[in-house]
């Protein structure tokens, strides 16, 4: 029993090595109590909350897309 779960979590570490397009739960978590307070303290319109999740995306990723995203969706909101 021990044996077999080291063995399927050994493929699941194998499978989070391979950079797939899920992110690391912490992030999730991260990523969802920032949205969640921010939806609640500035009652952000749909579009906007998801440029704001673009935003933290593209930050994660790349500063420069980051930037433009944040710029973007500053001129939307004016």
């Amino acid at each position: 029993m021990r044996g077999r779960r080291k063995k399927s979590s050994k493929s699941g570490s194998k499978y989070k090595d391979s950079k797939g397009s899920r992110p690391h739960r912490s992030f999730l978590f991260r990523l969802w109590t920032y949205t969640t307070f921010n939806l609640g303290r500035l009652r952000l319109r749909k579009d906007d909350f998801i440029f704001r999740i673009r935003g933290l995306w593209a930050r994660r990723k790349l500063l420069g897309e980051f930037i433009e995203l944040k710029v973007r969706g500053w001129f939307y909101k004016r």
